[in-house]
């Protein structure tokens, strides 16, 4: 089967929780969250490393450009994620990885003697996408000290698989993650207004140089 830790800090000699539930901020002022999954809970994670993959659905309500990603990162203990390979399809089960390597952020959330759980981002570039539910893959992810790197479970409301020695598992709790990016929406009433009245202009002009070139004929 796929491995699976438990990281509970009373459980570990030394160690000390310094935040509970941490909540998944954005990757940019200006971006929107898409889709939550739930905070960072610290208490179990799934693998990353080499060829061992997870995947986690979620859904969006609009039509939407994708620009980021969020995600929570349990992992050796002051050894952040550094890098992953990331994935974003419209069927499930998609394995291993084709996608696309990204450089990482991180910030620190809370941690212990043995693990840290930071949240780790990365852009994933324009992706956009129509409403409907996808289905997000991370894989290899890479650091500097070459420790345990994983990804935190959040049970959050997506549904989770876990590919393991080339095989697919199912049904899993799933992980702490947000997409990041802008919904197509509807106009601001003050851009419907500057809208009608460029509108506005551009007719009267067009009326003026007709009745113009009305008196130059006559």
């Amino acid at each position: 089967m796929f491995k699976k830790y438990l990281v509970q800090a009373s459980a570990l000699a030394g160690g000390t929780m310094l935040v509970a539930g941490a909540v998944l901020g954005s990757t940019s002022a200006s971006a929107a969250v898409l889709y939550d999954n739930g905070p960072i809970a610290f208490a179990y994670f799934y693998y990353l490393q080499g060829t061992e993959a997870v995947q986690d659905s979620f859904t969006l309500t609009s039509a939407s450009t994708i620009t980021g990603v969020n995600f929570g990162g349990d992992v050796t203990a002051g050894d952040p994620i550094t890098s992953v390979d990331w994935a974003i399809s419209a069927t499930p089960d998609q394995f291993p990885v084709t996608g696309a390597t990204a450089a990482t952020t991180t910030t620190f959330v809370t941690g212990n003697s043995s693990y840290s759980a930071y949240e780790t981002s990365f852009s994933t570039g324009p992706v956009t996408l129509g409403p409907g539910t996808y289905y997000l893959t991370l894989q290899n992810a890479q650091s500097a000290g070459g420790g345990t790197l994983g990804w935190d479970v959040s049970y959050g409301p997506s549904s989770a698989s876990i590919y393991f020695q080339g095989s697919i598992y199912d049904g899993f709790p799933s992980e702490s993650f947000q997409i990041i990016g802008d919904t197509a929406g509807v106009p601001e009433p003050g851009t419907w207004a500057l809208m009608f009245a460029g509108i506005g202009a551009v007719g009267a002009t067009l009326r003026r140089a007709r009745r113009k070139q009305g008196l130059q004929t006559a």
